[in-house]
């Protein structure tokens, strides 16, 4: 089971839950979750299947804003673990030395505790969904 604390949840809608990364790869990294546990994404109904991509694509929208990224990168995990989910990564033009290896580092990816560090930019990311 995958546990993240509360703290860092900025996007709930009624399927999905988006989280900062407690342990974020690059500022802005975010884990998207449906509220119904399922290790594959086939296996989600199709209302919560439309919520996810919907989070997906607003999250994306917030995060490009908020961390001035000119994309993101979109990786889903699939049937790795208990629990479906998607990483949501802002990026930006030579952000990392090879763009390549952040799927790397993805796979070694740590849930860790709460990042108190992140507070101040939760609060900004839920201004900027509620507006």
């Amino acid at each position: 089971m995958i546990k993240i604390s509360r703290n860092l949840l900025y996007l709930e809608t009624k399927h999905t839950l988006a989280y900062l990364c407690p342990s974020p790869v690059l500022p802005g990294h975010s884990l998207i979750f449906p509220k119904q546990q399922v290790s594959k994404l086939y296996q989600l109904g199709n209302d919560s299947s439309f919520d996810l991509w919907l989070s997906v694509q607003r999250a994306s929208k917030i995060l490009e804003k908020y961390y001035f990224s000119t994309s993101t990168t979109i990786e889903v995990k699939d049937g790795v673990n208990p629990w479906l989910y998607i990483n949501i990564i802002p990026r930006k033009s030579c952000d990392l030395e090879e763009n390549d290896t952040i799927y790397g580092i993805i796979e070694n990816l740590s849930f860790g505790e709460d990042n108190i560090n992140l507070r101040q930019e939760i609060e900004m990311l839920k201004k900027l969904i509620s507006n």
